[in-house]
């Protein structure tokens, strides 16, 4: 059976050929499209190449290029009407590849572009099954929030919130979120799931929250093998100097009385509503233990005496 197929029209003729055991295609020259030796050129007299495709420069709005270097179009039936899906690959104005898509001769979307130094994606990049990037995975765009990295435990075409992302918001900060299930449908459940976040200042583990002039920030608990606190300065060495003040114990008794609490030493109620630096309170134990041995060799100098005496 044969049937002649007018394939990109104006462009060339395709002729096909078909039989029940073979299949065979022949190219012509004609109108725009030429012939020399092993080459053909559409839109070119003199082709370069194997396949030379030479863009008419036609202009849409924006500068998007009218007619594109290849079409791929598929025409479905369904209950209401034809539709066509159109996939254009178009070499926009020289500069740069991209390949757009539109239904019915629509407005045309782009989908890919590739420049001289740039791959760009407009909508989002799957890889594999589990692993995806791009804004179209953006729970909530109205609250600024901008998916640049998603790993989904599902394989279906929508991620359900269920996986692990790096969002960026819109200050440029960076969250990390984790979430075993459900689904993240607005700000709070985002927040609410972060597990750590690269301020412009410093990072916070476990919460949004960094305080003011603070460099890192931790809600809940941490375990360390070794912790190593450098450039500490008044180490209460000086408590062994002999122009060291030391109180007599009345006096120490009395400011107990006073104040519930030792010299020196922060209050419940202070540590309570300011915190607790633990460099500090680590140099006032160690100034009360250095000031308690000072205690014990008085005591045992006066014993000493007394025993003396006998």
């Amino acid at each position: 059976m044969k049937c002649l197929v007018n394939y990109l029209p104006v462009v060339f003729v395709l002729l096909l050929n078909t039989c029940l055991t073979k299949a065979y295609s022949q190219l012509y020259s004609s109108g725009n499209t030429n012939i020399v030796g092993f080459k053909v050129g559409i839109g070119v007299s003199a082709p370069n190449a194997s396949l030379d495709i030479t863009d008419y420069s036609q202009s849409l709005a924006g500068g998007n290029p009218a007619i594109p270097l290849i079409r791929l179009q598929s025409t479905s039936l369904n209950t209401v009407a034809f539709s066509t899906n159109y996939w254009d690959f178009r070499m926009d104005l020289g500069t740069k590849l991209t390949f757009w898509h539109h239904t019915n001769l629509s407005s045309p979307t782009k989908v890919f572009e590739l420049g001289f130094d740039h791959v760009k994606i407009h909508s989002k990049l799957e890889v594999g099954e589990f692993s995806e990037y791009g804004s179209g995975m953006t729970p909530n765009g109205t609250q600024g929030y901008n998916l640049s990295l998603g790993l989904r435990q599902v394989s279906d075409g929508i991620w359900n919130g269920s996986g692990s992302a790096l969002f960026s918001t819109n200050t440029g900060e960076l969250q990390i979120l984790t979430n075993s299930s459900g689904t993240i449908s607005g700000p709070s459940d985002l927040i609410n799931n972060v597990r750590m976040m690269i301020h412009h200042s410093g990072v916070s583990i476990g919460t949004t929250y960094l305080p003011n002039n603070y460099t890192l920030s931790v809600d809940g608990t941490a375990i360390f093998t070794k912790i190593v606190i450098r450039e500490i300065s008044d180490w209460p060495d000086f408590v062994f100097e002999k122009e060291y003040d030391l109180r007599s114990l009345q006096e120490v008794e009395a400011f107990i009385v006073q104040n519930g609490h030792l010299p020196e030493v922060p209050s419940a109620a202070e540590v309570h509503k300011e915190g607790m630096d633990v460099i500090e309170i680590n140099k006032i134990l160690i100034l009360k233990v250095e000031e308690l041995t000072l205690y014990l060799i008085q005591l045992d100098a006066r014993l000493a005496q007394m025993e003396s005496n006998h």
